[in-house]
């Protein structure tokens, strides 16, 4: 599990952000 640390913002921040902000909303 060596990914990048870009990759993990890219792909780890955006969806947690965007699943925190749907299920806040909610």
């Amino acid at each position: 599990m060596r990914i990048p640390v870009k990759s993990i913002t890219d792909s780890g921040i955006k969806p947690i952000t965007q699943t925190g902000e749907i299920d806040h909303l909610s």
